[in-house]
This record gives structure tokens, C-alpha cells and sequence, in this order.
């Protein structure tokens, strides 16, 4: 990678990696990078094999490869250097340009010069529109440009917050993708994946070298996965938390119904449950899930501008701690918290569900109030005698940076470290989504945690269900319709404990 007339040093690059935009200040105009390694110069297992979860974290990527692709996806990795910025957020449009067939002949050129050997029929463009969200688009054999939904492309990328690294991935067998050249990312052969990024006129003002990758042929169009969620040990708690989506469960509650009870969670923490008291969402579980467990429930008053929409329920008996703190102190506006000790079979559990400020992106004032907030949970959610089972849950909202999380976590775990965030995946899929509203300007993301304290507890299980990853035999058997994750634009994030 270039920058006006200076060159990064292949020790710079292998710092980097592959496929990537280094430091702002050392990107080029009009000039190509210094060569490197590609993924198609890997044996081919490499590529056949390829195993990424699309978490935000790069250590699972081979350090040569910074393109590589399963029979389902093309998976992408770039990084910006020490210019870390909300990706969906940036101050200038990023572009990942794909020559699905690695054939210059079909879609466009770009106008760089070191990427002349590219056809790119594909892009997926970053804070295009009033510089957030994401776009895409495809370009034909005639030259023809075609705007289409990045969710019809199951375009993913993680982290949602500025970090030193992004990965991605995009559909093989999309049809949306229908009308651009068999060959290569469609089939099988070869395809190329350069990024850049744009200036005011569009034009591309820094640009990675191009990377070609040899794909193995391409699944048909996905059935979905045969996944069922694991089975909940007998001396473990299954916890559960969702974001339901402005009371959604009030106004259609058989989505909900189906899912809690596929679940069987014992203990669920809402947010945005902003409609009636505890005793409307005690009525509710009682006539949609179960009438002959006895709930227990545990609400903040008020909207969600008052502090509300978050409750605890639970199959045990519960005692109410923290509702609603003021922000940074007496005085202060309520925060969207609740907190509740849980008289869990292998003892008391602190619980609590949050629901953080939505919106912004990197140091904007929402991420700063987030930080806030946080701080604010954080002083709060111990108190004397606390249990030493320690859970907080809930939509973090994590669409700028990561402090807001790093700061509700610290120093609340048994030994005084932080908690820990777990690792919960999609049920048959390599991601950790947990927000998708399909036509949404923004892509998919991971905006919902569950934290524990790993030094009193263990984390047997963990998984999110998204009934559209499915297949239909598997909403069969768990009694679920393909779109009951609809819902909600939120998905439900599980993970069963027992005493460590």
C-alpha cells in the first residue's frame, strides 16, 4: 500500500497482514501496493477448510490469507491501521470491490491504477449514504449497475465498533446475484477482492492491492442448518435475555410464545418492555408460556426514557435490588437497569438487564453517555453481601467503540477482575448476530451480551436462535416458524450456568 510516493516496507505489511489499508496517513493514490502472498499461492485445503467465526476477532484467520471462502461465503479481512473509526459510521465511504470471476472483462474497471487488473462486479460500500449504514451493488456484463439489499447478500461484518480489524462475509449462492457471471464465486474458479476507500467525488483515494483466491464450487442455495439447541445440564440455570422490540410479545405473542418455550429458559431478562407493571408481563408468561410454573417477576417503572422496559423473570423466587440508578449519582436521569437476586437451586444469583443509550457511532455523545451509563451500573450493581453468582445481561448497544462494555464489566467478578462476556454463537451459523432488521441501513450485528463472573460461575452452553438460519426439519422439531426471529429486531441470547 501506497501513499503519494512512498511505499510500506514488506515488514510493515506482514504487521498488517494481507488485505489491508495500514495507517491512513500510508495509503496511495493511482498506484498499486507492494505485492504480497495471496490465499490462491495456499494449498487448496486452505480454502476448502476455511473456518471463520464472524466475531470481530482475527485470531481465527491464517496470517497469510486476508480473503478466503467456504461452499456458503467469500470471508474478507482489512484493517486501517491505528485509524480506527465505526466502521458503519466512517468519515469517508469504504468500498469492498469483488471481480467475482477475477476476469477484468466483466464488470467495471476501477479507475485506480493498480487495480486495472479487475473486473469488479460486486460492491459492498460502507457509510455511503449520510456516511452510515451499508450499501451494495452489482454490475452486469453490459456494464449495467443494479442497487440490491445487502441482507439479500447476507453481507455480515464484525465488530460493530471501531477496532483495528473488520472481517466480513458475503453470499455464494444470493439471488441477487443472479444476473453476474457463473464462473468463480458462483460456481467454482477464481475471484478477486481489492478495498478502498472514496473521497468526496467518489473517486477511490486509497485502495489494498487486489487479492484472488482459488474457490472450491459453491453450495446451492442454503436449506439452513439441522441445529438444535444443546440440553440444558440438570444442575445448571438456563438465562436468557432479549431485547423484545417496544413490547412486541404484548401485541403478537406466539413468536415469543414459541421461542421461550422451545428455550426454557428459568431466568429471562427483558428490555423494552416498556407496556403495563410486572404483574401484566407475570399475567402474560402465565397464560402464553406456562400456567403451572409459578413466575416470578421483577420490572423498572416508567418508558424507556424513564429508565424502564427492562425486567427480570424467573422460575425461582426473586428479591429486587437496583432499578433505574440515576445517571452518575443523585440527581441524575434514570438508567434503563434492573437488578435482582435469583434463588437459583445451587444458590443466590445477582442478575441484572440493561438496556444502553441506542445511536451514534465512535466519541459521539451517545457513545459518551453509554460510558456513562456503564460507569453509572457499574458503582452500583454490588452491594454488601452480594451473591457470588454474578450475571448482567441486555442490549448493550455497542455501535461506537468498546469502553462503554469494558467499563460495566470491570472489577464486578468474584475475585475483582471484570466479568466475562460469553461466547455465544448462532445456532448453525459462524456468527455472534444478535441485531438484524432485514431492508435496515445498517448490516447485521452483535449488540446484545451476556456477562458473568467466571470465577464463581461456568458457562456450560451458549447460542443465539435465529429461526430464519434453520432448516425447516429443525423448526419442526422445536416447534418454531421460520419467521418467528422477525419478531423482534433483536435475537434472544442463551447460556446455561453452573457453580464453577
Amino acid at each position: 500500500m501506497n501513499h503519494t510516493h512512498s511505499k510500506l516496507s514488506m515488514s510493515t505489511l506482514a504487521a498488517f497482514s494481507t488485505l489491508c489499508l495500514a495507517a491512513i496517513a500510508g495509503l496511495a493514490t493511482g498506484q498499486p501496493g507492494t505485492p504480497r502472498t495471496t490465499i490462491a499461492d495456499l494449498p487448496m485445503g486452505e480454502v476448502s477448510k476455511a473456518k471463520i467465526l464472524l466475531d470481530g476477532d482475527v485470531a481465527d484467520w491464517s496470517q497469510e490469507s486476508a480473503v478466503t471462502a467456504d461452499a456458503n461465503y467469500l470471508y474478507f479481512r482489512f484493517s486501517f491501521g491505528d485509524g480506527t473509526f465505526t466502521l458503519q459510521h466512517a468519515p469517508k465511504p469504504v468500498l469492498v470491490m469483488v471481480d467475482i470471476d477475477a476476469d477484468a472483462k466483466t464488470g467495471i474497471n476501477p479507475s485506480a491504477s493498480g487495480l486495472k487488473t479487475m473486473g469488479v462486479d460486486l460492491q459492498i460500500e460502507f457509510s455511503a449514504s449520510a456516511k452510515k449504514g451499508v450499501t451494495a451493488s452489482t454490475v452486469d456484463s453490459t456494464g449495467k449497475r443494479t442497487s440490491i439489499n445487502p441482507y439479500d447478500l447476507d453481507v455480515v461484518v464484525a465488530p460493530t465498533v471501531a477496532a483495528p480489524w473488520y472481517e466480513g462475509r458475503i453470499s455464494r449462492n444470493s439471488p441477487a446475484i443472479a444476473n453476474l457471471p457463473m464462473k468463480g464465486l458462483r460456481s467454482s474458479g477464481k475471484a478477486t477482492i481489492a478495498v478502498g476507500m472514496a473521497n468526496e467525488q467518489g473517486k477511490l483515494s486509497a485502495y489494498s492491492d487486489p487479492e484472488t483466491i482459488t474457490l472450491s464450487t459453491a453450495a446451492k442455495a442454503s436449506r439452513g442448518a439441522d441445529a438444535l439447541p444443546p440440553t440444558k445440564p440438570k444442575s445448571a440455570v438456563r438465562v436468557m435475555t432479549w431485547n423484545i422490540e417496544r413490547s412486541a410479545p404484548v401485541k403478537n405473542p406466539q413468536p415469543f410464545r414459541r421461542v421461550i418455550q422451545a428455550v426454557q429458559p428459568d431466568v429471562i431478562l427483558f428490555q423494552e418492555w416498556e407496556t403495563g407493571s410486572a404483574t401484566d408481563v407475570l399475567a402474560w408468561m402465565t397464560q402464553w408460556i406456562s400456567s403451572e410454573n409459578e413466575w416470578h417477576v421483577i420490572k423498572a417503572a416508567g418508558d424507556l426514557s424513564a429508565g424502564g422496559g427492562v425486567a427480570v423473570v424467573s422460575r425461582f423466587e426473586v428479591a429486587p435490588q437496583l432499578s433505574s440508578p440515576p445517571l452518575g449519582g443523585e440527581g441524575g436521569t434514570p438508567v434503563r437497569f434492573v437488578s435482582a437476586k435469583v434463588a437459583a437451586p445451587f444458590g443466590d444469583m445477582l442478575v441484572g438487564s440493561t438496556h444502553l443509550k441506542c445511536c451514534g457511532f465512535k466519541d459521539s455523545p451517545e457513545d459518551q453517555k453509554r460510558m456513562s451509563e456503564a460507569d453509572t451500573i457499574n458503582k452500583a450493581f454490588l452491594f454488601d453481601g452480594a451473591p457470588a453468582y454474578r450475571v448482567i445481561t441486555g442490549d448493550m448497544n455497542l455501535v461506537g467503540s468498546m469502553p462503554p462494555l469494558e467499563r460495566l464489566m470491570a472489577g464486578l467478578d468474584l475475585d475483582g477482575s471484570a466479568l466475562m462476556p460469553a461466547s455465544a454463537k448462532v445456532l448453525g451459523d459462524a456468527t455472534m448476530v444478535t441485531w438484524s432488521k432485514g431492508g435496515d441501513a445498517f448490516a447485521p450485528g452483535r449488540l446484545d451480551y451476556v456477562l458473568y463472573s467466571d470465577a464463581s460461575l461456568e458457562a456450560i452452553n451458549s447460542f443465539i436462535i435465529d429461526t430464519r438460519k434453520l432448516s425447516d426439519e429443525a423448526l419442526a422439531r422445536l416447534g418454531l416458524e421460520r419467521a418467528d426471529s422477525s419478531a423482534s429486531d433483536h435475537m434472544p441470547v442463551v447460556v446455561d450456568f453452573q457453580p464453577k
